[in-house]
């Protein structure tokens, strides 16, 4: 890309703005109804060469490539636009310390196909698929340390059910039926079944670890419905609650 324009703004720019990624982290976007038509190349500061955005701008939209850096040099965004301003291909952004964060694709500026999402210290994080902007598959999430934390399925974006874990170990299963609250089912926590990482196996919407179920409960939205049960540690029931 060539650039006709170099502009000088100041951090705290009134040309910026910070808006929030929905994972956790903030980025400083430009206001692109104060940004005349052109290519640009924006410093960081009037002090500095060192560039913080590199992108062009037609009629108040992005065209082309977009790219945005650190202080440091690193690079922290790229991502494309298509001649309407809409995100096309991929968009990658990255940590101050160079480690990949996130990994999309975008079609008509949203996101369609694998989502991918790592920590700062190269663990993964999320990995999602979207179809058209909607989730539309297996969501799995990982904490940290590299355990597994969930297992979501998701059907046009209404959530299906969520499989919670500790230790690699499924404490909880949550259904959901036409987006609200179904069932919860809870499991004994089993603390000896420690592994840096598991592959659950999925049998439609179950996972077959073997672990003994602790309650059941029912739900019509948020409210307790029908018969719930408890279990001991030995798979005997030991307990029913009806609800109305």
């Amino acid at each position: 890309m060539g650039y006709s324009q170099v502009s000088i703004i100041d951090g705290d720019s009134t040309r910026m703005e910070q808006v929030s990624d929905g994972h956790g982290k903030w980025w400083f976007v430009l206001k692109l109804d104060l940004i005349p038509d052109g290519d640009y190349v924006i410093l960081y500061n009037r002090d500095t060469t060192k560039p913080r955005f590199k992108c062009s701008v037609k009629n108040h939209d992005f065209i082309g490539g977009y790219e945005a850096y650190f202080l440091n040099g690193q690079l922290e965004a790229r991502r494309h636009y298509n001649k309407y301003g809409k995100i096309e291909g991929k968009w990658q952004s990255w940590y101050e310390n160079g480690q990949l964060y996130t990994d999309a694709t975008y079609a008509d500026d949203k996101a369609n196909g694998d989502y991918s999402i790592w920590y700062e210290n190269g663990g993964q994080r999320q990995i999602c698929k979207y179809a058209h902007g909607k989730l539309d598959s297996t969501c799995i999430l990982w904490n940290e340390s590299g355990g597994l934390q969930s297992i979501s399925h998701y059907r046009n974006t209404i959530k299906i059910d969520d499989y919670e874990f500790c230790d690699n170990s499924v404490l909880r299963i949550v259904k959901y039926l036409n987006d609200s609250l179904c069932s919860i089912t809870e499991f004994y926590y089993n603390p000896t079944k420690r592994r840096k990482r598991l592959t659950a196996t999925m049998d439609g919407c179950q996972v077959r670890l073997g672990q003994k179920i602790k309650e059941i409960r029912y739900y019509k939205g948020k409210q307790p419905t029908g018969e719930w049960f408890s279990f001991d540690e030995n798979g005997r029931l030991n307990r029913t609650e009806q609800h109305q």
